[in-house]
């Protein structure tokens, strides 16, 4: 009976099983695991471009065999999530700015803008929009 023909991710474990085998019978030391790296503080990173800076790192760690690709995996999982919500900060911070030279470009007319906060109650729609539009209220 033949042997069934293993797929792509089997033939890949089977190899990385018997590579690392070779390296412990040669007495080779075995990739580092993540409490062997140096710590990175998350605080550290600031914006989205540090995030990718760090994650670029972990990469080439696990490419060169330096960092076992199962922690490399989760870390980089870690600073993605982060990185995700860096760039929600930062499109929040952009969003302020936006909003706030909108407020300063139509201080001499009547212009509402959606509320900032829950805190700031919309307008009620019964009331008529203070913007005139072609010449109605």
């Amino acid at each position: 009976m033949p042997k069934p023909k293993l797929s792509g991710a089997q033939r890949r474990k089977l190899a990385k099983h018997r590579a690392a085998a070779r390296l412990q019978r040669a007495g080779g030391e075995r990739p580092l695991r993540a409490e062997l790296l140096p710590p990175v503080r998350i605080e550290d990173l600031e914006g989205v471009r540090a995030y990718r800076h760090e994650m670029n790192r972990l990469y080439a760690l696990m490419r060169s065999g330096d960092l076992a690709t199962e922690n490399g995996t989760r870390m980089v999982y870690v600073l993605r999530e982060a990185a995700n919500l860096a760039r929600i900060e930062e499109e929040l911070q952009l969003a302020g700015a936006i909003r706030a030279e909108l407020l300063k470009l139509n201080t001499d007319r009547t212009f509402e803008l959606l509320p900032v906060s829950p805190e700031i109650p919309p307008a009620d729609p019964a009331t008529p929009s203070p913007i005139n539009i072609e010449g109605q209220s």
